[in-house]
């Protein structure tokens, strides 16, 4: 068997109930852990993932497709095969104003020049080329063809692709530049759709590590920016949960005022937990608004009717006790990792 790398397209071997997978179903690998555990994301038609998965070498086949002949079945007219072939000879000579004129013709001559030349950039990628390299050579396709969707989604791809290995290796600022300048170009919804994802990945990963650090305010700011890209009800969960966390924050240095607007934003994004209520109950206390704090406790109670806890402090509202008698609850829910992943190349069909 071939060795599994990254962004091979696998085949699961057995049958897997557990993960919802059959075998048979393809996906593509996406990372690699240690002791031959690889990471697939399976995509349906859409292009949208609907499983990541760790699987171990034993439980994939690599799928192999012949590009050269996918190149080959173009059915280019003879003399534009003629002038591909010498502009890509004046290409690899480093003569691109040359090869861009017998480029220019053989499109003009036959619009399927267009993914023969589209499909044997991407066919020399296989060879290791740098990430500067391909840049520049999507871009000579793009520059030639700006209306072929395919060439735009493939540099698209690039861009994407770079961005995902520089935030896996930490380099985060160029990571968002590089998404940046993956989101500018106009490409196909699935494509769009998986850069904006790992565009949330990202921020998402920044703001998590913002929260580590106690910055609340800035988790705020990551999580909403990756809701902002990609919303959906990961992107929305995690920003509900980093205000939670920033309004407890407040509570903590007694800022109660601004804790109360915050916790509302919270449960505007539909993270409306039982705990959250119960500590917006007390912010409430705190600046006397003591009606809508017993309707937040009853609310917290309806989702969590046995809490000893929310019954003990919706009793102390009915007895007066002072605002600093009242117990907040510890918000347990964790933020949703969202996985930045390479995309595969897109061949002319």
């Amino acid at each position: 068997m071939n060795e599994i790398k990254m962004l091979d397209v696998v085949a699961v071997t057995e049958d897997l109930p557990a993960e919802g997978l059959r075998r048979g179903e393809v996906g593509t690998v996406v990372e690699q852990w240690k002791d031959g555990v690889f990471e697939v994301e399976f995509s349906g038609d859409s292009g949208q993932p609907y499983a990541f998965v760790a699987l171990s070498a034993n439980q994939l086949m690599n799928l192999h497709f012949r590009k050269d002949e996918v190149v080959k079945s173009s059915q280019l007219n003879q003399a534009a095969r003629r002038l591909l072939g010498e502009g890509i000879e004046l290409m690899n000579r480093g003569d691109e104003i040359r090869s861009e004129k017998k480029f220019r013709e053989a499109i003009n001559l036959d619009q399927n020049s267009k993914g023969a030349l589209l499909n044997y950039l991407l066919k020399s990628f296989e060879t290791g080329v740098d990430w500067d390299v391909k840049i520049q050579s999507l871009r000579f396709l793009f520059h030639l063809a700006p209306d072929y969707e395919e060439a735009r989604n493939n540099l698209a791809i690039t861009y994407l692709n770079y961005g995902v290995e520089k935030a896996k290796a930490g380099d985060v600022e160029l990571a968002q530049i590089l998404f940046n300048y993956a989101m500018a170009i106009d490409v196909a919804p699935n494509v769009s759709s998986k850069i904006r994802e790992n565009f949330a990945g990202v921020f998402t990963a920044l703001g998590a590590k913002e929260h580590a650090k106690r910055n609340y305010e800035n988790t705020v700011g990551f999580m909403r920016m990756a809701c902002m890209v990609f919303p959906n009800d990961k992107t929305r969960h995690n920003l509900g949960l980093a205000h939670a966390n920033l309004a407890l924050w407040y509570m903590e240095n007694r800022e109660h005022e601004k804790a109360i607007p915050v916790f509302e934003s919270a449960a505007e994004t539909g993270v409306i937990l039982p705990e959250l209520l119960n500590d917006y109950a007390i912010a409430l206390i705190f600046e006397k608004r003591l009606d809508e704090a017993r309707l937040a406790f009853e609310r917290a109670l309806d989702l969590a009717p046995e809490s000893n806890l929310i019954k003990e402090n919706l009793a102390k509202l009915s007895k007066k006790e002072p605002s600093e008698s009242f117990v907040p609850d510890e918000i347990t829910a964790g933020y949703i990792h969202i996985p930045t992943a390479a995309q595969q190349y897109q061949l002319a069909a």
